[in-house]
């Protein structure tokens, strides 16, 4: 152990690993301020790169990116109340209530200190842990591999959706995308539809680029407005002893920072729970036990040192079930398994024993990469801080147009290019409504090895894998997990959440309606063609097609109710309004003398006022109270109803702040936008799309040295509106040249890089 462990360190003594770990580190932390962007996003455009770096060098830049975005993630959590990753959500609690008295400086330091200690903490951790890893292959066999992956698709199904029939979809969607191209148990071609670039299936870039980084631009620049506000309160005062305090505060509740950190460890070895749930874990455990339990959610160090003491360690022992059973804990080790996939390696049994030296290197990795993008966080913390002020039409074409050259640099091929706009499309339609792209990930990076346990399964032991008791135990554990997440979701589908997604979100019912048919048609022309395949060809495709169609149904009936209920409260509205029985609502009751609906109680315009007008109905609050006044007997005008105000002038003082999931606007009234507010957002997003499929299609025709920067230059023009017209002339020509530049290098690089290996 000792000899690897220092072998792995000795592997950073190259100047391109160090180099990359550096550029990591920096990119990490830039990107994990950046709250509703998240460094999955970077992530995902890093795997296009990844084909022409080494494997430690991959590592060192994958690895780093994302064990520095953990603390910085928290600065805007604490600055701003707007956490930059959903693991930073429970640091808002106490953080955000330390910044808001004055104590900012002493919130960062006690965040900084318990990510890296946390994070050294789970290293310790996975260094002992590393030593039973080859063990696991001897307890675990393909029956048992086969309901990991279940209990995986499970646990991570739900992430950015409380719906488990949308959860179970996007799993399905992921699974019957991975079946597409060669068949590894038979070697026939399936789904192909005769296109050659088809054989080797859909790329993992492809779906990473198209269902995260562009519809995160394209929301963005639909909303035309910066990602979150300024600082509260402007400069720090004694930002250092401030942080010095934190330090010292963290070091006083060491126990407590050990113990979260290992909840986080403990977390991240059970695949699925990712570090959502650590941190929330370890908040609860702490508020639990603390004597001060009854002060949390008022800015106390407790409520900052546990969550982000195990943030960082669970990224730690989520390497155990990724290296020893090749099963992710996340999201972004998803796409650091994909990462290692490209790269030809193929964790899993006998992992370890094949690259003895690799897991090293991975946790000396995130352990200098925590440290240093802790130390580079905290530097930087006040200007990070200003960045999000940037607006999404700023942002956009660089990332877009990274995402297009990109995606063609990851394989040489434009069919990859198509596929990013592609599931750019569907990733805009599945986020709008609520599926989980989490679940669409784990699907197709752990379809083929589903496919060949299963095969595997099959062939061994036949129905005699129901009498292994390990694999009894993991199913029921999929079962008791399926039905917990069933009975939070109905818990969760109350009027309040409702309400909530509705005035975040909009109205998308019939949307919803459409796109469930559309996965029961899909499942059934799915399950028809795998019907011509060969049996084992067609076993799992028929399985996963089939769920998917059954699924599909019961989400068409949940959807067709929806639409129903709108109908009918658009009636009952509409009754009301002209003094129909519905009016009666008004004084707190019902025609029939029943107790008031959940939409109706103590909202924000007083008792008995609706708190929202209806499902996506888009009329303001105060078009509530002047029709409320008027069932009351009060005159309309009594009430002034707020006019529209287009929020399109770019000019803006102050940008947007978003904060778990609402959006507020400073300047302008608090009540929802007006519907031809949200439509104006809508087609904004289309004008979006249109611009990255502009990229795409120039690409094509005049190829991409010369097309990106002109449809850049074009975008800066016609895309984006400016205070004056030399702004408007200095972003078109500066943006265009920085984008010729890079995409320049990127094809210097790959022609260097392919007239290597040709000449080798």
């Amino acid at each position: 152990m000792a000899q690897h462990l220092w072998e792995g360190l000795a592997a950073f003594g190259s100047i391109q690993v160090i180099s990359l770990l550096v550029v990591g580190v920096l990119l990490g932390v830039f990107m994990g301020v950046l709250p509703g962007l998240g460094v999955a996003m970077v992530l995902s455009i890093m795997l296009a790169f990844v084909y022409h770096l080494g494997v430690t060098a991959a590592i060192a830049l994958m690895l780093g990116t994302q064990a520095a975005s953990y603390f910085s993630a928290s600065i805007t959590a604490i600055l701003l109340n707007s956490p930059g990753a959903p693991e930073s959500m429970a640091t808002t609690f106490d953080g955000h209530k330390m910044a808001a008295r004055g104590e900012a400086g002493k919130a960062l330091g006690i965040s900084a200190s318990a990510t890296a200690l946390g994070g050294l903490v789970g290293c310790a951790a996975l260094l002992g842990l590393l030593q039973v890893v080859d063990y696991l292959p001897n307890i675990f066999h393909p029956p048992e591999y086969v309901a990991l992956i279940v209990l995986a698709v499970l646990l991570t199904a739900t992430l950015g959706t409380d719906s488990v029939t949308k959860a179970i979809l996007s799993a399905a969607l992921g699974l019957m995308i991975s079946f597409i191209g060669n068949d590894s148990v038979t070697g026939d071609y399936r789904f192909t539809f005769g296109i050659p670039s088809l054989y080797g299936g859909i790329s993992v870039v492809a779906l990473a680029l198209g269902s995260f980084a562009i519809p995160q631009m394209v929301f963005m620049y639909g909303t035309n407005r910066a990602i979150t506000a300024d600082t509260p309160g402007g400069s720090i005062p004694d930002f250092r002893r401030q942080v010095r305090e934190g330090v010292r505060e963290s070091l006083r509740h060491w126990f407590l920072l050990v113990r979260s950190a290992l909840l986080g460890v403990l977390c991240g070895v059970i695949p699925g729970i990712g570090g959502f749930a650590a941190n929330f874990l370890s908040y609860g455990v702490a508020q639990q036990t603390s004597k001060n339990g009854k002060k949390f959610g008022t800015g106390v160090a407790e409520g900052i040192i546990a969550p982000e003491a195990s943030s960082l360690a669970k990224e730690a022992g989520s390497l155990v079930p990724a290296l020893g059973l090749g099963l992710p804990s996340g999201l972004g080790m998803v796409l650091f398994l994909a990462a290692l996939s490209i790269l030809g390696l193929q964790p899993g049994p006998g992992f370890t024993a094949k690259h003895p030296v690799l897991p090293y290197t991975m946790l000396w990795a995130v352990a200098i990469a925590g440290v240093l993008g802790t130390a580079v966080g905290l530097f930087a913390a006040p200007a990070l801080a200003r960045v999000t002020r940037v607006r999404g039409p700023l942002l956009f074409p660089f990332i877009v147009g990274l995402a297009v050259v990109g995606s063609f640099a990851s394989d040489a091929s434009m069919t990859t290019v198509v596929e990013v706009l592609c599931f750019a499309f569907v990733g805009i339609i599945l986020r709008r409504l609520r599926y989980s792209l989490a679940a669409l990930a784990v699907g197709l990076v752990l379809g083929p090895t589903f496919e060949d346990n299963v095969f595997l399964t099959k062939q061994i032991f036949g129905m005699s894998f129901i009498e292994r008791p390990l694999t009894i135990v993991i199913f029921v554990i999929c079962i008791v997990v399926l039905v917990a997440q069933i009975v939070r979701a109905r818990r969760a589908g109350g009027i309040a959440s409702e309400a909530m997604e509705e005035a975040a979100r909009g109205d998308h019912r019939l949307l919803d309606l459409v796109v469930a048919i559309a996965f029961v048609v899909g499942g059934g022309l799915y399950v028809n063609a795998a019907t011509h395949y060969s049996r084992d060809t067609r076993l799992l495709p028929l399985i996963v097609g089939s769920v998917a169609t059954v699924v599909g149904v019961l989400r068409v009936i949940e959807a067709v109710v929806a639409v129903v209920r709108r109908r009918r409260g658009d009636n009952q509205t509409a009754r009301a309004e002209t003094g129909g029985p519905a009016a009666a609502e008004a004084d707190g009751g019902s025609p029939d003398g029943e107790a008031p609906p959940a939409s109706v109680g103590s909202g924000p315009d007083g008792p008995g006022a609706p708190d929202y007008d209806g499902p996506g109905s888009g009329r303001p609050r105060g078009a509530d109270r002047v029709h409320q006044a008027t069932r009351s007997g009060r005159t309309a005008t009594a009430v002034a109803t707020p006019t529209y105000t287009d929020p399109e002038p770019v000019d803006q003082e102050a940008p947007v702040l978003v904060t778990a999931g609402t959006v507020a606007n400073a300047q302008e009234p608090a009540e929802p936008a007006p519907l031809q507010t949200t439509r104006r957002r809508y087609l904004r997003e289309v004008a979006g799309y249109s611009w990255a499929a502009a990229m795409v299609l120039g690409s094509w025709l005049f190829g991409f040295r010369w097309s990106i920067p002109v449809v850049v230059l074009l975008y800066g023009i016609f895309g984006v509106r400016y205070k004056s017209r030399r702004q408007q002339v200095i972003f078109s020509v500066c943006s265009a040249a920085v984008m010729y530049g890079v995409t320049a290098g990127i094809f210097d690089l790959l022609h260097l890089t392919y007239s290597g290996v040709i000449a080798g």
